[in-house]
Protein backbone atom coordinates (compact mmCIF):
# COMPACT_ATOMS: atom_id res chain seq x y z
CA UNK A 1 0.00 0.00 0.00
CA UNK A 2 1.53 3.65 -0.66
CA UNK A 3 0.48 6.14 2.21
CA UNK A 4 -2.21 8.49 1.27
CA UNK A 5 -4.10 5.36 -0.55
CA UNK A 6 -7.40 5.26 0.01
CA UNK A 7 -8.31 1.26 0.77
CA UNK A 8 -11.62 1.40 2.15
CA UNK A 9 -15.02 3.38 1.78
CA UNK A 10 -18.19 3.27 2.98
CA UNK A 11 -21.07 5.77 2.88
CA UNK A 12 -23.61 5.97 5.89
CA UNK A 13 -26.04 8.70 6.75
CA UNK A 14 -25.32 10.83 9.57
CA UNK A 15 -28.02 13.89 10.33
CA UNK A 16 -29.70 13.48 7.12
CA UNK A 17 -26.24 13.91 5.35
CA UNK A 18 -23.87 11.71 3.51
CA UNK A 19 -20.87 10.82 5.69
CA UNK A 20 -17.96 8.79 4.41
CA UNK A 21 -16.51 5.69 6.74
CA UNK A 22 -12.93 5.79 5.02
CA UNK A 23 -9.28 3.79 5.57
CA UNK A 24 -6.02 5.13 4.69
CA UNK A 25 -2.77 3.95 4.44
CA UNK A 26 -0.28 5.92 5.88
CA UNK A 27 4.09 5.54 6.33
CA UNK A 28 3.53 3.02 9.19
CA UNK A 29 -0.29 1.45 9.26
CA UNK A 30 -3.20 2.32 8.48
CA UNK A 31 -6.22 5.06 9.92
CA UNK A 32 -9.76 4.89 9.99
CA UNK A 33 -11.35 8.83 9.10
CA UNK A 34 -14.37 9.99 8.88
CA UNK A 35 -15.41 12.30 6.32
CA UNK A 36 -18.62 14.37 6.81
CA UNK A 37 -17.46 17.85 6.00
CA UNK A 38 -14.45 17.55 8.02
CA UNK A 39 -12.42 14.84 8.06
CA UNK A 40 -11.25 13.39 11.41
CA UNK A 41 -8.96 10.87 12.51
CA UNK A 42 -10.65 8.38 14.65
CA UNK A 43 -7.94 6.13 15.20
CA UNK A 44 -5.04 8.95 16.17
CA UNK A 45 -4.78 7.99 19.54
CA UNK A 46 -4.40 3.87 18.29
CA UNK A 47 -1.37 3.70 16.26
CA UNK A 48 -0.55 0.17 14.00
CA UNK A 49 -2.98 -1.08 11.09
CA UNK A 50 -6.01 -0.14 11.27
CA UNK A 51 -8.98 -1.79 9.46
CA UNK A 52 -12.38 -3.21 9.21
CA UNK A 53 -14.25 -0.12 10.60
CA UNK A 54 -18.18 -0.75 10.95
CA UNK A 55 -20.45 2.19 12.14
CA UNK A 56 -23.67 2.15 14.14
CA UNK A 57 -25.68 5.62 14.23
CA UNK A 58 -28.54 5.90 17.10
CA UNK A 59 -30.08 9.23 16.20
CA UNK A 60 -27.37 12.08 15.99
CA UNK A 61 -24.59 9.87 18.04
CA UNK A 62 -22.70 7.73 16.38
CA UNK A 63 -20.15 4.71 17.22
CA UNK A 64 -17.30 2.64 15.24
CA UNK A 65 -15.55 -0.31 16.20
CA UNK A 66 -12.61 -1.25 14.40
CA UNK A 67 -9.68 -3.75 14.36
CA UNK A 68 -6.05 -2.95 14.90
CA UNK A 69 -2.84 -4.81 14.71
CA UNK A 70 0.17 -3.61 16.28
CA UNK A 71 3.37 -5.40 17.52
CA UNK A 72 2.02 -9.05 17.20
CA UNK A 73 -1.25 -7.81 19.16
CA UNK A 74 -4.96 -8.18 17.80
CA UNK A 75 -7.05 -5.88 19.52
CA UNK A 76 -10.83 -4.41 19.24
CA UNK A 77 -11.00 -0.62 19.56
CA UNK A 78 -14.03 1.76 19.22
CA UNK A 79 -14.49 5.69 18.86
CA UNK A 80 -18.08 7.28 19.78
CA UNK A 81 -19.18 10.98 19.18
CA UNK A 82 -19.92 11.33 22.72
CA UNK A 83 -16.47 10.62 23.84
CA UNK A 84 -14.84 12.09 20.78
CA UNK A 85 -11.78 9.85 21.41
CA UNK A 86 -10.71 6.45 19.87
CA UNK A 87 -9.22 3.73 22.11
CA UNK A 88 -8.42 0.42 22.31
CA UNK A 89 -11.09 -1.92 24.70
CA UNK A 90 -10.42 -5.21 24.35
CA UNK A 91 -6.33 -6.76 23.65
CA UNK A 92 -4.89 -9.62 25.88
CA UNK A 93 -3.88 -12.36 23.96
CA UNK A 94 -6.55 -12.79 21.67
CA UNK A 95 -5.41 -15.04 18.71
CA UNK A 96 -8.63 -13.50 16.33
CA UNK A 97 -10.68 -10.57 16.71
CA UNK A 98 -13.47 -10.54 14.27
CA UNK A 99 -15.03 -7.23 12.91
CA UNK A 100 -18.25 -8.69 13.15
CA UNK A 101 -19.44 -6.67 16.16
CA UNK A 102 -22.29 -5.29 17.24
CA UNK A 103 -23.28 -2.37 20.30
CA UNK A 104 -25.96 -2.09 22.67
CA UNK A 105 -27.47 0.95 23.77
CA UNK A 106 -29.21 2.36 26.68
CA UNK A 107 -31.19 5.18 25.65
CA UNK A 108 -28.99 6.17 23.35
CA UNK A 109 -25.35 6.07 24.59
CA UNK A 110 -23.13 2.85 24.01
CA UNK A 111 -23.36 -0.08 26.44
CA UNK A 112 -22.33 -3.02 25.58
CA UNK A 113 -20.16 -4.04 22.68
CA UNK A 114 -20.89 -7.57 21.52
CA UNK A 115 -17.73 -9.74 19.13
CA UNK A 116 -16.36 -12.78 17.99
CA UNK A 117 -13.18 -13.68 18.83
CA UNK A 118 -10.63 -16.67 19.66
CA UNK A 119 -8.85 -16.57 22.94
CA UNK A 120 -7.20 -19.81 24.37
CA UNK A 121 -9.28 -21.73 22.68
CA UNK A 122 -9.08 -23.34 18.99
CA UNK A 123 -12.94 -21.79 17.68
CA UNK A 124 -14.44 -18.59 17.69
CA UNK A 125 -16.53 -17.68 20.85
CA UNK A 126 -18.73 -14.33 21.86
CA UNK A 127 -17.77 -11.98 24.43
CA UNK A 128 -18.85 -8.97 25.45
CA UNK A 129 -16.99 -5.55 26.86
CA UNK A 130 -18.93 -3.45 29.09
CA UNK A 131 -18.08 0.24 28.39
CA UNK A 132 -19.05 1.39 31.71
CA UNK A 133 -17.06 -1.24 33.66
CA UNK A 134 -14.28 -1.84 31.29
CA UNK A 135 -15.24 -5.64 31.94
CA UNK A 136 -14.83 -8.45 28.90
CA UNK A 137 -16.45 -11.76 29.15
CA UNK A 138 -17.05 -14.86 27.32
CA UNK A 139 -20.40 -15.60 27.15
CA UNK A 140 -20.49 -18.54 25.06
CA UNK A 141 -18.90 -21.79 25.14
CA UNK A 142 -19.84 -23.97 22.01
CA UNK A 143 -17.92 -26.69 20.12
CA UNK A 144 -18.11 -24.98 16.59
CA UNK A 145 -17.31 -21.61 15.35
CA UNK A 146 -19.59 -18.78 15.82
CA UNK A 147 -20.53 -17.56 12.72
CA UNK A 148 -23.22 -14.89 13.59
CA UNK A 149 -24.32 -12.25 15.99
CA UNK A 150 -27.99 -11.13 16.18
CA UNK A 151 -29.17 -8.64 18.89
CA UNK A 152 -32.48 -8.43 19.19
CA UNK A 153 -33.87 -5.17 19.83
CA UNK A 154 -30.32 -2.79 20.67
CA UNK A 155 -32.23 -0.44 22.81
CA UNK A 156 -32.08 -1.40 26.74
CA UNK A 157 -34.13 1.45 27.68
CA UNK A 158 -33.29 0.75 31.43
CA UNK A 159 -33.20 -3.01 31.20
CA UNK A 160 -30.72 -5.13 32.86
CA UNK A 161 -30.68 -8.00 30.06
CA UNK A 162 -30.89 -8.25 26.11
CA UNK A 163 -31.53 -11.35 24.02
CA UNK A 164 -28.77 -12.22 22.06
CA UNK A 165 -28.97 -14.75 19.03
CA UNK A 166 -25.53 -16.68 17.04
CA UNK A 167 -25.56 -19.71 14.47
CA UNK A 168 -22.63 -22.37 14.41
CA UNK A 169 -22.49 -24.33 11.00
CA UNK A 170 -25.08 -26.72 12.61
CA UNK A 171 -27.08 -25.14 15.41
CA UNK A 172 -28.57 -21.71 16.33
CA UNK A 173 -28.77 -20.47 19.63
CA UNK A 174 -30.86 -17.84 21.63
CA UNK A 175 -29.30 -16.34 25.19
CA UNK A 176 -30.16 -14.10 27.98
CA UNK A 177 -27.50 -11.87 28.58
CA UNK A 178 -27.73 -10.07 31.75
CA UNK A 179 -25.37 -7.16 32.53
CA UNK A 180 -24.84 -6.80 36.32
CA UNK A 181 -22.74 -9.01 36.59
CA UNK A 182 -22.53 -10.19 33.34
CA UNK A 183 -23.44 -13.64 32.86
CA UNK A 184 -25.55 -15.40 29.72
CA UNK A 185 -28.34 -18.20 29.99
CA UNK A 186 -29.30 -20.51 27.09
CA UNK A 187 -32.96 -19.88 26.61
CA UNK A 188 -33.04 -22.28 23.27
CA UNK A 189 -30.95 -24.18 20.72
CA UNK A 190 -32.21 -25.92 17.17
CA UNK A 191 -30.87 -27.54 14.80
CA UNK A 192 -30.34 -25.63 11.45
CA UNK A 193 -32.13 -27.50 8.76
CA UNK A 194 -30.75 -27.14 5.51
CA UNK A 195 -32.05 -28.41 2.20
CA UNK A 196 -30.72 -30.99 0.25
CA UNK A 197 -27.65 -30.00 -2.42
CA UNK A 198 -27.31 -31.43 -5.60
CA UNK A 199 -24.19 -33.95 -5.10
CA UNK A 200 -22.13 -32.67 -8.22
CA UNK A 201 -19.19 -35.81 -8.72
CA UNK A 202 -18.11 -34.52 -12.07
CA UNK A 203 -16.01 -31.82 -12.71
CA UNK A 204 -14.29 -30.51 -16.05
CA UNK A 205 -10.59 -29.92 -16.67
CA UNK A 206 -11.02 -26.28 -16.46
CA UNK A 207 -13.23 -26.35 -13.04
CA UNK A 208 -10.13 -28.36 -11.65
CA UNK A 209 -7.75 -25.85 -12.99
CA UNK A 210 -9.26 -22.85 -12.06
CA UNK A 211 -7.33 -21.31 -8.75
CA UNK A 212 -9.56 -18.12 -7.20
CA UNK A 213 -7.84 -15.38 -4.92
CA UNK A 214 -10.01 -13.43 -1.85
CA UNK A 215 -8.31 -10.43 -0.73
CA UNK A 216 -6.98 -6.99 -0.97
CA UNK A 217 -4.05 -5.16 -1.71
CA UNK A 218 -1.79 -8.29 -0.96
CA UNK A 219 -3.73 -10.70 -3.23
CA UNK A 220 -2.60 -7.88 -5.67
CA UNK A 221 0.69 -7.70 -5.18
CA UNK A 222 1.22 -4.23 -3.74
CA UNK A 223 4.02 -4.49 -1.58
CA UNK A 224 6.50 -2.18 0.22
CA UNK A 225 9.96 -3.54 0.70
CA UNK A 226 13.47 -2.86 1.27
CA UNK A 227 14.45 -4.93 -1.35
CA UNK A 228 12.20 -4.69 -3.99
CA UNK A 229 11.59 -1.89 -6.68
CA UNK A 230 8.01 0.02 -7.45
CA UNK A 231 5.00 -1.52 -5.64
CA UNK A 232 3.25 -4.12 -7.64
CA UNK A 233 4.54 -7.79 -7.65
CA UNK A 234 2.07 -9.59 -8.28
CA UNK A 235 4.28 -12.89 -9.29
CA UNK A 236 5.20 -13.16 -5.57
CA UNK A 237 1.95 -13.04 -4.03
CA UNK A 238 0.60 -16.47 -2.25
CA UNK A 239 -1.78 -16.94 -4.57
CA UNK A 240 0.46 -17.21 -7.52
CA UNK A 241 3.38 -19.43 -6.02
CA UNK A 242 0.60 -21.84 -5.24
CA UNK A 243 -0.57 -21.73 -8.54
CA UNK A 244 3.17 -22.35 -10.00
CA UNK A 245 3.18 -25.63 -7.89
CA UNK A 246 -0.50 -26.39 -9.26
CA UNK A 247 0.84 -25.92 -12.62
CA UNK A 248 4.12 -28.15 -12.21
CA UNK A 249 2.35 -31.23 -10.03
Amino acid sequence: MIAGERIFAKEYKLKGKAAWLEVEAGKAGSDVFLNAGTRKNLSYYTPGENLFPKMFVKKENYSVTWINYRKNDVKLNFYDSFSDKGRALVSGNFEFVSSDTSIVFDRGRPRMIVFRAVKGRDNEDIFVHDLNTGRTERITSTPGNENRIIVENDELDGRNFFILKTQTLKNEYTYIIDLDPISSSLKEKKEIIRSPQKDKTAFTDEEFNTLIGFGDSITLGKMRMNDLEGVRHSDLTYWAKVSEYFNEN
